[in-house]
C-alpha cells in the first residue's frame, strides 16, 4: 500500500494566533496585556507571522526568512539558518 505524501499549508496569522493563540491568552485575564508586544518580546516584530503547518502538533512560525520557532510543552524554541 503506498504511503500518502505529507500535507503542507503555509498560512500567513497575526500575533494573536502565533504559537497556538498564546500570546491572546493573556488578553483574557488582563485586557491591557497585548499581543503584538508579547510577540515583538520573541522576535515577532511585523504585524505578520507566516507559519508553516506540517499536519502535526508542532507548527513553525517564522521571524524572518532565515529564523524559526516552535512551541512545545510551554517552552519556545528558536531555529536559525545557517
Amino acid at each position: 500500500m503506498p504511503v500518502p505524501r505529507p500535507q503542507y499549508k503555509v498560512t500567513d496569522y497575526g500575533p494573536d494566533m502565533i504559537l497556538h493563540g498564546a500570546f491572546d491568552e493573556p488578553q483574557r485575564a488582563d485586557k491591557n496585556a497585548d499581543p503584538k508586544a508579547l510577540a515583538a518580546s520573541l522576535g515577532f516584530a511585523r504585524a505578520i507571522s507566516r507559519r508553516w503547518e506540517a499536519g502535526c502538533e508542532i507548527d513553525f512560525h517564522f521571524i524572518d526568512d532565515a529564523t524559526a520557532e516552535i512551541g512545545l510543552n510551554n517552552y519556545v524554541y528558536m531555529l536559525n539558518k545557517q
